[in-house]
């Protein structure tokens, strides 16, 4: 990467895509908006998978297949418009980046935006709502199995 690319987004990272040609593309940070649109998409997808889940079927009798689904239609859904947020690489020839896309590239592509969208934010604003709590005088009363399970 140049030091030119370097000032225009400070956190690019780059993944290998492509399923029988294999080329090399550069993701971008979100903006803030589309980090509130990806939020959005992902939120609203997980609302209707628990709706559909505690409705049909009882959210303790839900199998992991049945999350995988839920979360592979997302991803059918919104991909294109996802990738476009991340990079300015097309598709091959007019294609679809579902088309050029393994599991395991898809899986580090996500893994990617967690890391640089999301993974230092999370952990910022939780440091941030403990130092926050501390000053408020504010003491968690969680029993410890139940504190266990958020960290």
């Amino acid at each position: 990467m140049t030091d030119e690319q370097k000032m225009l987004s400070p956190k690019t990272d780059t993944v290998h895509i492509g399923v029988r040609k294999v080329r090399k593309i550069t993701l971008f940070q979100l903006s803030l908006a589309d980090q509130f649109a990806f939020a959005d998409t992902i939120g609203k997808a997980l609302g209707e998978f628990s709706k559909w889940a505690e409705e049909d079927k009882g959210i303790e009798t839900v199998k992991t297949a049945d999350f995988v689904l839920a979360v592979t239609g997302v991803v059918q859904r919104n991909l294109d418009d996802v990738m476009k947020m991340i990079t300015d690489t097309e598709p091959i020839e007019g294609g679809t980046f579902a088309s050029e896309l393994s599991n395991e590239q898809l899986s580090e592509v996500l893994t990617k935006i967690w890391e640089m969208n999301y993974e230092a934010t999370a952990k910022n604003l939780q440091d941030l709502r403990v130092r926050i709590q501390n000053k408020m005088g504010v003491v968690e009363t969680l029993e410890p199995s139940r504190r266990s399970l958020q960290r």
